[in-house]
């Protein structure tokens, strides 16, 4: 395939290639964002609601398919999802991997001490290794301060986006948000290594600093960010806004009808992003500062070892902190939404 063939390239530091790759891949896709801006955001057709709402539940009875589509749809989770989060569970607790006995059950590989020797066990458990404490705040750092960003890239692209429909300026924003959707991870984290690494002109070197690692991963995750942007402000009339700024000018009708009413989309971003970042390998292996690296980074380190309770222990930290952080986001917005509730 020619993801492998790329992969290749660059890890055999054979760049001009990859890159070239990289072009052929975007002039394919190209075709698409032509499809898209011509029949989609070219379109004069509007969904807008003029409410206080930023969208419209409606439910839809499925009659006889209920629980034929239930019964699908938890088969294709079990299979897809639950089966492979399960396995990985139980590989944390084995001594000896793949030896599935009471007597080969351990803990080791979450709290124990290092132990003489060779083999997993001469490794610390994940809780009894300060490096990899550490990579735990700063995966947390990280994801959240993308997150964050990306959230307001959503507000902002959107209303560019939509309030420009039509314009030259629309029109490029939302194709050229596309690109890094287009630009395979690895490839991405060798144009910014290659571009920002050295420095040139009045940017210094930023290679070895988290300001490098959050510009690419919030610049990577751009187009989902212009994609739940637009839909949230298309589904919000112009005409609040323009009744607000005949009362308080374009800032006060941005920070009191607009922000509240793209708060669910500000929350839909900040949990992709968390998630997309938490997980995020390909610019994660080529742009984390080796003296501060994520959870990611270990992982990768423990799988090539051939440590795979370590790489599984890891991994059930990441699927458990991307639960609580979805958690705390949902309640957040619920609180809001119930508190809004009140008022009315």
């Amino acid at each position: 395939m020619l993801s492998t063939v790329l992969y290749q390239n660059v890890t055999g530091n054979r760049y001009g290639e990859a890159y070239v790759q990289t072009i052929v891949m975007i002039l394919i896709t190209a075709v698409l964002i032509w499809l898209y801006a011509k029949f989609v955001l070219g379109g004069r057709r509007s969904y807008a609601t003029v409410s206080g709402k930023g969208f419209t539940s409606i439910r839809t009875s499925l009659g006889r398919l209920r629980w034929p589509s239930a019964i699908v749809s938890l088969t294709v989770l079990g299979i897809a999802a639950i089966a492979p989060i399960l396995f990985i569970v139980s590989e944390s607790f084995l001594e000896v991997s793949g030896r599935y006995r009471l007597d080969n059950l351990t803990l080791h590989y979450w709290t124990g001490s290092a132990q003489s020797g060779w083999g997993p066990t001469s490794m610390a458990g994940i809780f009894s290794n300060s490096n990899l404490l550490a990579a735990i705040g700063n995966t947390f750092q990280l994801s959240l301060i993308s997150a964050l960003l990306v959230g307001i890239a959503t507000i902002l692209f959107g209303y560019v986006i939509v309030r420009g429909k039509g314009s030259r300026v629309a029109q490029l924003v939302d194709q050229a948000s596309f690109i890094p959707y287009l630009i395979p991870g690895i490839v991405f984290g060798a144009m910014y290594l290659s571009s920002y690494a050295a420095g040139f002109g009045p940017f210094p070197a930023l290679y070895g600093s988290y300001i490098l690692v959050v510009a690419a991963l919030v610049t990577n995750l751009l187009p989902f960010a212009a994609r739940i942007g637009s839909n949230v402000f298309s589904q919000i009339s112009s005409d609040l806004e323009d009744t607000a700024m005949t009362f308080g000018g374009w800032w006060s009708a941005f920070r009191r009808i607009l922000i509240p009413m793209t708060r669910d989309g500000f929350i839909i971003s900040f949990i992709i992003a968390f998630i997309g970042v938490a997980k995020e390998l390909d610019l994660v292996a080529l742009l984390i500062p080796a003296r501060s690296p994520v959870l990611t980074w270990y992982a990768l380190a423990y799988y090539q070892e051939g440590y795979f309770q370590h790489w599984s222990v890891i991994s059930i930290v990441l699927l458990v902190s991307i639960f609580l952080v979805v958690g705390l986001a949902y309640w957040f917005g619920f609180q809001l939404y119930n508190r809004e509730a009140e008022t009315l």
